[in-house]
């Protein structure tokens, strides 16, 4: 019923210690895995792949561009069927986590059954007429909610799903900053996006890992990236100040059509 893929360059490492384990982990049924990676980098993934008992995953390499924005509008575009629901995870992901509460405190706990959350995902996108759905973007417990929201967020590349709509194009036009691109397209087009903001992603933001930039280069990239954002899209953005040494965005509010759900 769903694909999961995968955008990965040159970190064939990474993602098998990290989200391909996870998933090995927490998926209860075998399920296909579809790296995309360029052609001549896949020889190292499976010579990696090998080292390690992935009994749980069909994994299929899906050839790319070396760009993430490549990458991301050949997935969302044109690799997949019409009506197919993808999930899209990042390769560093240590594991997906939702909010508990013990002793009057909020706790993170992994999702044990995969599946059985991406299945009942796909319920709820269907019975609300939603096509897209992210998850918090930040690993802390005590600003997340038991809710889930459906007005203008910002849905993170670390994790998020779409149900594939061949008559309608998502263009992703830059390479740094692209899950706020991603996130005012999808927006734009469908006018609702779901949240979770009881689900979140264990991972590392802007690490040193092979695959990566060196700091000036991608300063230098970010910088770029939120100027775009800035002139395509004035309406959607405002310039963050916060003590990131990044240049930082936020998406304005559009409106506050928010809902409560069952948590999943």
């Amino acid at each position: 019923m769903f694909k999961i893929c995968i955008a990965s360059h040159n970190r064939p490492k990474t993602i098998c210690e990290k989200t391909l384990t996870y998933l090995n982990n927490s998926l209860k049924e075998k399920t296909s895995i579809f790296i995309f990676t360029p052609l001549e980098q896949v020889i190292d993934y499976q010579i990696e792949i090998k080292k390690y008992e992935f009994n749980n995953l069909n994994i299929i390499f899906a050839y790319s561009g070396e760009s993430l924005s490549e990458k991301m509008n050949l997935i969302i575009n044109d690799y997949f069927n019409n009506g197919d629901f993808v999930i899209y995870l990042e390769d560093d992901i240590c594991s997906i986590q939702t909010l508990v509460e013990f002793k009057n405190k909020k706790h993170l706990t992994d999702i044990l059954d995969f599946n059985k959350f991406i299945k009942n995902t796909y319920d709820l996108l269907i019975k609300n007429d939603l096509h897209i759905f992210g998850v918090y973007p930040c690993y802390n417990a005590y600003f997340m909610k038991y809710n889930n929201t459906t007005d203008f967020r910002f849905l993170i590349n670390h994790f998020f799903g779409f149900i594939v709509n061949k008559d309608k194009s998502i263009i992703i036009n830059t390479e740094h900053k692209c899950d706020y691109e991603k996130s005012i397209l999808f927006y734009k087009e469908y006018g609702k996006m779901l949240r979770y903001n009881h689900v979140t992603c264990k991972t590392k933001n802007y690490s040193k890992n092979e695959g990566g930039f060196e700091f000036n280069n991608r300063y230098l990239k970010e910088v770029e990236a939120v100027e775009y954002l800035m002139i395509m899209y004035p309406e959607y953005v405002d310039v963050k100040k916060c003590k990131s040494k990044f240049l930082e965005i936020r998406l304005k509010r559009i409106n506050n059509n928010s809902y409560e759900q069952p948590i999943i």
